[in-house]
């Protein structure tokens, strides 16, 4: 599954090669399995996304902010 959401979000213009698209495909897997998650991002589920990769909540809002922002970037021609 996670592929495949990882796939679309590259298809949305997200580098495959930028944390924040693991970041952001191992979030949507998770609040898949977990819908409260969707309700509280920054509370529960960047915190467990962080704790899977061993890095900072920081680090974790800060990459998927950046993919997020590199998508439009792309899909705007910039």
């Amino acid at each position: 599954m996670k592929e495949i959401i990882k796939s679309t979000i590259v298809d949305l213009g997200v580098p495959a090669n930028i944390r924040g698209c693991e970041y952001l495909a191992d979030a949507v897997v998770m609040a898949l399995e977990d819908k409260e998650l969707v309700e509280i991002l920054t509370g529960r589920l960047y915190p467990r996304v962080a704790e899977k990769y061993g890095v900072t909540l920081g680090r974790v809002e800060r990459s998927v902010c950046h993919a997020v922002q590199v998508a439009r970037a792309i899909r705007s021609g910039s």
